[in-house]
């Protein structure tokens, strides 16, 4: 019986040494990722800014994952649910600045925090090149336990989300995307 209460005891501390580092851990997690496409900024825009073209660059949406819209087709209030085998939430664009930058909130349906994208154009002095930026960022709960997810997100998310900027830049580069919305 003696054992038993040991084991406990260990089990009870560990447990609470856990929670008490989660604690301490950044509940803030930034994973930006950046690339350089042969594109202006006003024929990267609309892959971001509509919804709907996401099918053809993101590496989140697979055969499986089934998209439905709803609001405006594109720009501020255009909102793609979406739903796979694996999870469900829906993407909200919350701001839209055509064509330098798009923001937008990822609402998740299983308890996951919402967190925030925004991708930034930047044209390349004397080419026709964009610099854009794809920077995922948010804040989990106050839960200790989710806060040793931040110390994987990079880890996680990052591998994807450069993967997305590399599907977004060959699409673009061999012209199969949507005509240009704006002249630069």
């Amino acid at each position: 019986m003696k054992w038993f209460v040991w084991v406990l005891w260990i089990l009870i501390t560990a447990f609470a040494l856990f929670a008490i580092v989660g604690l301490l851990l950044p509940r803030d997690y930034s994973v930006p990722r950046e690339i350089v496409i042969k594109a202006k900024p006003s024929a990267i825009f609309p892959y971001i800014d509509n919804p709907s073209n996401r099918k053809a660059w993101s590496p989140f949406q697979g055969p499986s994952v089934n998209n439905t819209f709803e609001g405006p087709e594109a720009g501020v209030g255009a909102i793609m649910h979406w739903a796979s085998l694996k999870a469900s939430g829906r993407i909200v664009i919350t701001e839209s600045d055509p064509p330098n930058s798009v923001k937008y909130e990822t609402q998740f349906d299983n308890g996951y925090p919402t967190s925030t994208s925004k991708f930034t154009f930047a044209p390349v002095e004397g080419v026709d090149e964009t610099h854009v930026i794809w920077d995922f960022y948010g804040k989990v709960p106050f839960n200790p336990f989710r806060r040793y997810y931040v110390l994987r997100i990079d880890e996680k998310t990052g591998g994807k989300h450069f993967q997305g900027l590399i599907n977004l830049k060959q699409l673009l580069e061999n012209q199969n995307g949507p005509s240009e919305t704006e002249s630069d």
